[in-house]
C-alpha cells in the first residue's frame, strides 16, 4: 500500500496535468518544474533511475498522472526532463524496455483484452498458422515439429529457425 504522505506529495502533479487544455497532447517538464509543482525536492532516485517514473498501477506517483489521463512517455535523466503524454495520444513505438516497464506494459495491454477470447478465436481460425496484426511475426511451426522458435530483439517478433544438425 502506498505511503499516504507520498500520495499527498505527488497529488499536485495530477492537478497540474488535469488542468491542462484537452488539446494539449503532451507536456515536457524539467525536474525543477516538477519540484515547483509538488512543492518539494524530488528524491535522488527520481533523478538517477528511469524506473522511478514507471507507469505502474500502484505506488504513490504514477496513479497521480494516470488519473489526469497522462502517462510518462520519455525521461531524460541527463537533461533532467520528463515528458507526459495523454494516454489516448500515446502511440506504440519500438524501444528497449526495462523489466519493470515490460511488466507494466503487458499488464496494461492485458486489461484491455477480454478474458476467454483466445479459445473462440482459435475455433474460428483453425487453418491460420500466424497471428494477424503482428507485423513482425512469421509462420510458426506446428506443435511437435523439429524446428524451434527464436525471439528477435522485439519481444513480440519471432522467426522460425531450422534445427541444428
Amino acid at each position: 500500500m502506498p505511503n499516504s504522505d507520498d500520495v499527498k506529495k505527488y497529488g499536485p502533479i495530477r492537478q497540474f496535468l488535469a488542468a491542462l487544455p484537452t488539446t494539449t497532447e503532451e507536456k515536457t517538464l524539467s525536474f525543477d518544474q516538477v519540484e515547483q509543482i509538488i512543492g518539494d525536492k524530488l528524491p535522488d532516485s527520481a533523478t538517477k533511475y528511469r524506473p522511478w517514473w514507471a507507469n505502474q498501477e500502484g505506488g504513490s506517483r504514477s496513479p497521480q498522472w494516470r488519473a489526469a489521463g497522462f502517462k510518462v512517455d520519455q525521461v531524460n535523466l541527463q537533461r533532467r526532463i520528463v515528458r507526459f503524454k495523454r494516454i489516448a495520444a500515446v502511440k506504440e513505438q519500438s524501444r528497449a524496455l526495462s523489466l519493470a516497464e515490460l511488466v507494466t506494459e503487458m499488464n496494461e495491454r492485458a486489461q484491455s483484452r477480454p478474458f476467454g477470447g483466445l479459445p473462440e478465436w482459435r475455433k474460428q481460425h483453425k487453418s491460420i498458422r500466424s497471428l494477424p496484426a503482428t507485423p513482425h511475426a512469421t509462420f510458426l511451426p506446428p506443435c511437435g515439429s523439429a524446428t524451434r522458435v527464436r525471439p528477435r530483439a522485439h519481444i513480440a517478433a519471432f522467426e522460425v529457425a531450422e534445427p541444428r544438425t
